[in-house]
């Protein structure tokens, strides 16, 4: 393949040319002979070439973001509203904090993402370009195991096209995977444990469920929270027989669930510090309620804490509902926010409200139905656990958009069988 030759000689000449006064040369020669030969090799690919319209788009759209973000910060722009401030918070600590990895610091902050982008930057050189070029580049990369997935699926072209256009430009997903953060290698890897899933579903083998868990761990290393797929991974399949291809609602899958479930609220309640940590968020509510603590964006005074089991279950619904669907209205203080509910809160929202429609239909046939209860209860327990460790709007749009690959699978169902239905029905007609 094409990607692969440039991937290896880019590398090459970027750890032989590093320290020189050519090496930015190298650095933009890299990314554009890596971006057109991946083009090449799609056009070329039976599987991904139907495709290679929104692919060229989610590229090109990522390299020219790319470079106008590169912009703003060389020239420390700060007077752009959201953008400026992301640009040099997060991305910029994880530059630095990878830099100083490469010079043998070992007292660095962000986790196993500064390690992985600090050990690619000991062998090509530090440049902060080509860490968010490699991170939009896993962004696209997921696109792709998206269309594999529908591939397994059996999705029709056209709900499954309309997808992966959908996912991508998403406005949301378009922006933070060309900043310099973790959230694109961590929907990459849920993407791929999500393929390997259905590849259980479908009665293919216990080797994919043990791959789809393996990379659910590999999530967890760059965001301990994304872990929590696993745990719902986990659930499904004391509930699902493979072989019969249905659920199991018997009493020892059940009580089998439950048990799960309390071993790991056991592990969460004892060993949360070691194995949790990035879920050990849920804090008293005069802690959380502090808007200026956690930015202009925090909805904290309205989704309340989990000091007793009742006030658990009291604001368990209420916690959902925003970490989902904010930005409200009421929480709107700019255009940034506006386009944030119409691009991502809307588009959560619609899923969500079809996938309970489309669940509750019994035309919709039995396979796929039972894979969106499936994918439906993962996705569950995902955001509920998630909710209780979030209260502000933006880190809810980047973590719930962490599993934005299942969220699009489940429309990819939806929107599968309301074709096959309309075409069924026209021929029924004529």
């Amino acid at each position: 393949m094409f990607s692969i030759f440039a991937i290896l000689l880019s590398g090459c000449l970027l750890a032989i040319f590093n320290n020189t006064f050519i090496y930015e040369i190298i650095v933009y020669f890299s990314i554009l002979s890596v971006s057109t030969c991946y083009l090449i090799d799609i056009s070329k690919s039976k599987r991904f070439k139907l495709y290679i319209k929104p692919l060229f788009f989610a590229v090109l759209f990522r390299l020219v973001i790319l470079y106008v973000f590169r912009y703003i910060y060389l020239n420390n722009i700060m007077s752009i509203p959201v953008i400026s401030q992301e640009l040099f918070s997060d991305p910029l600590s994880f530059y630095t904090n990878a830099v100083g990895y490469v010079n043998g610091n070992s007292n660095f902050t962000g986790g196993f993402f500064v390690t992985f982008l600090g050990s690619i930057y000991k062998v090509v050189g530090c440049s902060r370009l080509l860490g968010e070029f490699l991170v939009s580049f896993f962004s696209v990369l997921s696109i792709n195991i998206t269309i594999l997935i529908n591939e397994e699926l059996e999705i029709n072209y056209s709900s499954s096209k309309k997808c992966i256009w959908l996912l991508s430009v998403l406005p949301y997903t378009l922006l933070y995977s060309t900043m310099l953060r973790r959230e694109s290698i961590i929907i990459l890897c849920v993407s791929i444990s999500l393929l390997f899933y259905i590849k259980w579903v479908d009665n293919k083998g216990i080797i994919n469920f043990v791959k789809c868990l393996l990379f659910s761990v590999f999530a967890s290393l760059f965001h301990g929270g994304t872990g929590i797929i696993a745990v719902g991974y986990i659930m499904t399949m004391i509930l699902y027989n493979p072989s019969s291809q249905k659920i199991k609602l018997k009493i020892t899958n059940i009580f089998g669930s439950l048990l799960f479930f309390g071993v790991f609220l056991f592990l969460f309640n004892n060993y949360k510090d070691v194995l949790f940590t990035k879920l050990d968020n849920i804090s008293d509510i005069s802690t959380i309620a502090k808007t200026s603590s956690l930015g202009g964006s925090s909805y904290a005074q309205y989704v309340g804490d989990s000091r007793t089991p009742l006030r658990f279950t009291v604001f368990l619904v209420p916690r959902y509902i925003y970490f989902m669907f904010s930005p409200f209205p009421w929480q709107w203080r700019g255009m940034g926010d506006i386009i944030s509910f119409i691009s991502s809160s809307v588009l959560y929202l619609t899923i969500i409200i079809l996938s309970v429609k489309y669940i509750f239909r019994n035309k919709l046939e039995g396979g796929n139905r039972t894979l969106l209860i499936l994918l439906s209860l993962i996705a569950l327990v995902t955001a509920i656990t998630f909710s209780w460790g979030v209260s502000n709007t933006g880190t809810a749009i980047r973590h719930r958009d962490k599993f934005i690959v299942l969220y699009i699978t489940m429309l990819a169902i939806i929107d599968n069988y309301k074709i096959k239905a309309k075409n069924k029905y026209e021929k029924e007609v004529n």
